[in-house]
């Protein structure tokens, strides 16, 4: 079973360090049913045609670099669970990647912050979710995920619409809590990512509830179970659901939605504690294109740029404003409102840090817009483990 399990290529031999056949075991079951499946779960070897068929397409139109992608993130990282050959060096990297998370989430943050950084995570969850989505579709995802009625609160509803629809069952730290852990270990990593894991399932699961039409929420009955006789929410609609939280709240934390770069040790080190900045950028600034769901997308900075700069060129008064947002198509009004409505709520938070010389609203209202934060912006551009290690360096040789 060791050898097929490593000959597979599911995880090198090298890696096996330990004769732990529990382990073993655990990781050869759960592998083969994700790849194989059984009865109910027709695993992901149904998505290899689909793959190379892509490959295929990507190779005769001459797409290069989408066939990296796909080669690299779909085919060899989520279809078989190949990972990149390691030498010493990327060994040495990964170990430090993991040890600076566990110091930093369970030491410096959970130990020593009492888990305070949790409560500016939510804060800018929230801001995130009512910036993309508006007000009316927060509250309505709020008072879904804690299941309001007029005869007081039903949670299970919630939970088993999102456990029914698969989403939250994700992974947000990557390879460290994938990696199955055991004894103490196991039990301290389950601890100290636990604040934001909750955290996390709050403000997504709220932003994914509230985006679900009333039709799409009502085929569901009281326990989140598809009613008899519905017809389940379509694998594509439920992509692009998913696709409008993630870009929301930052890609790059689960098995599908990789980066190219955090197939490497230097890019996982590199891209720690900040995935959430090239997610910032694209849905700020990113230009007009299609995306994979061949929808319009267009940055929403970039909506209220192209204002600006007919304002002050002339060839748009100020008068004009109620008709040039009524004549924009769909997609590109939903993205000015939302650029809207960011600028309105951080001028409200900056007003209110002001005005009652609150620090804390000061430095939320930087916590949620790194693009007018550089002090934060040049420091999220030092690696975590880089920092890290400088910090132990001036400890060990304060001279």
């Amino acid at each position: 079973m060791m050898n097929k399990f490593a000959n597979d290529g599911f995880v090198n031999q090298e890696h096996m360090l330990s004769m732990d056949l529990n382990r073993a075991l655990n990781d050869y079951v759960h592998t083969s049913l994700f790849v194989n499946g059984n009865s109910k779960f027709k695993g992901f070897t149904k998505l290899q045609a689909l793959v190379d068929g892509l490959l295929i397409h990507n190779e005769r139109k001459g797409f290069t670099n989408q066939n990296k992608f796909v080669q690299k993130v779909y085919k060899e990282y989520f279809l078989k669970g190949q990972r990149q050959q390691s030498s010493s060096t990327d060994n040495v990297i990964n170990a430090f990647v993991k040890g600076n998370l566990l110091y930093v989430m369970g030491w410096k943050l959970l130990a020593i912050g009492k888990g305070a950084y949790v409560i500016g995570n939510m804060v800018v969850g929230k801001y995130n979710n009512v910036k993309n989505s508006g007000g009316k579709k927060w509250i309505k995802g709020e008072q879904r995920y804690w299941g309001v009625q007029g005869n007081g609160f039903k949670h299970r509803k919630s939970i088993g619409v999102l456990n029914s629809l698969n989403f939250m069952n994700i992974n947000l730290y990557d390879d460290v809590s994938v990696e199955k852990s055991s004894g103490l270990d196991g039990v301290f990593s389950e601890l100290i990512f636990l604040p934001m894991k909750m955290s996390e399932e709050w403000i997504q699961g709220v932003h994914y509830l509230g985006t679900l039409t009333d039709e799409q929420w009502n085929r569901y009955d009281d326990n989140g179970n598809l009613k008899e006789g519905e017809v389940a929410i379509t694998n594509a609609e439920l992509a692009v659901i998913e696709n409008e939280v993630k870009n929301a709240h930052g890609k790059g934390y689960t098995p599908t939605d990789q980066r190219m770069i955090q197939q490497y040790s230097w890019g996982k080190a590199m891209m720690q504690f900040a995935r959430f900045i090239p997610t910032m950028f694209y849905d700020r600034w990113a230009k007009e294109d299609i995306n994979i769901y061949g929808e319009k997308h267009i940055g929403s900075l970039r909506t209220v740029k192209d204002l600006v700069e007919k304002v002050i060129s002339g060839d748009l008064p100020i008068s004009q404003f109620k008709t040039y947002r009524a004549n924009l198509d769909p997609e590109t009004r939903k993205q000015f409102d939302s650029a809207l409505r960011g600028f309105a709520m951080m001028s409200v938070a900056i007003f209110v840090g002001q005005a009652f010389n609150l620090e804390t609203a000061n430095e939320l209202t930087g916590d949620a817009n790194y693009l007018v934060n550089l002090d934060k912006l040049e420091h999220k551009f030092v690696p975590s483990s880089v920092q890290t290690l400088n910090n132990i360096g001036k400890s060990l040789y304060p001279f």
